[in-house]
């Protein structure tokens, strides 16, 4: 895999000695999955790359997700926790149990190619940067969650919000230290309206505090579509990740222009979907924008 510097220059690493060993650490938040979570187990056990620690942060009222461990421990190491209710909760458990030189926070319904760790290895390596961040794709290795750039790029405060989603995000231990724990009142379970937006408040900081954030269009995990239909339980979830995205631009003091552009794009959908007669599409970029709208009004 070959990497180029890009937008002002990459600063190469200093004082690489033939191939660097870094440890990962994978801190999986999950609740109410299986099929998921076991799908997860087994693209970690086909890594080429075996120098990493997964922490397992358990939401689940059940055994469901302890008993699957078992058959891997022999593979790689396994640190289990129980944690309540809520993403950034159950993340900000596994982030006090972190060895790693590098943290990352896959989702409990994606699942790594084999050769994820290693590519990321490779980079970390060779540039010295802080933070990288790649695509999602789906089982069909299609785009998913949004359509994501084919350039690589070195992300800024309004670029950040389309050059990464969480379970895409790896972060040097060092960053992780100096930023501390996700915000509580934002991800999905929290206890608060804002169900989204917390891994992209998190690395906004970041770059508030002078990390490189880097984005490479390489490095992919795998991630379903989600939006597949126009339900209501879709057109919920658009509305409460809405309130999410809002409530971020709130919370860093984002310009009215930049959140008036953020508003227009979904009532762009809402327009066309109307003038095509698709109406439920048309009342999810309705949700989408109340949501976005409401949060920044929060």
């Amino acid at each position: 895999m070959r990497y180029q510097c890009f937008a002002a220059g990459l600063r190469l690493a200093k004082g690489i000695q033939g191939d660097v060993v870094l440890k990962y650490s994978l801190i999986l938040a999950t609740i109410g999955r299986s099929i998921e979570v076991e799908r997860f187990l087994a693209s970690l056990d086909r890594q080429t790359y075996r120098s990493f620690e997964l922490i397992v942060v358990d939401q689940n009222d059940d055994d469901r997700v302890s008993s699957m461990l078992e058959s891997y421990r022999d593979n790689f190491e396994i640190i289990y926790l129980k944690s309540k209710p809520g993403l950034s909760i159950a993340r900000n458990r596994g982030l006090q149990e972190v060895s790693g030189d590098i943290v990352a926070f896959p989702d409990d319904d994606c699942w790594y190619p084999p050769n994820l760790l290693e590519a990321i290895t490779q980079i970390f390596s060779r540039y010295d940067i802080d933070i990288v961040t790649g695509q999602s794709r789906d089982e069909e290795n299609r785009h998913s969650q949004r359509f994501w750039s084919s350039k690589p790029s070195v992300a800024d405060v309004i670029s950040v919000w389309k050059l990464a989603i969480s379970y895409t995000v790896f972060i040097r231990r060092y960053s992780v230290e100096s930023l501390g724990g996700f915000d509580v009142e934002l991800g999905v379970g929290a206890n608060s309206q804002w169900q989204s937006g917390e891994e992209t408040d998190y690395l906004i900081r970041a770059i508030v505090k002078g990390y490189r954030v880097c984005y490479f269009p390489e490095v992919f995990v795998y991630h379903p579509q989600k939006t597949q239909s126009y339900d209501k339980a879709t057109i919920t979830r658009a509305r409460v990740y809405g309130a999410g995205m809002g409530r971020v631009m709130k919370k860093n003091r984002y310009s009215r222009i930049f959140v008036y552009y953020m508003l227009l794009r979904p009532i762009g959908g809402l327009a066309f979907s109307m003038l095509t007669l698709r109406l439920r599409k048309a009342r999810y970029y309705l949700a989408v924008c109340r949501g976005r709208y409401a949060g920044w009004k929060s």
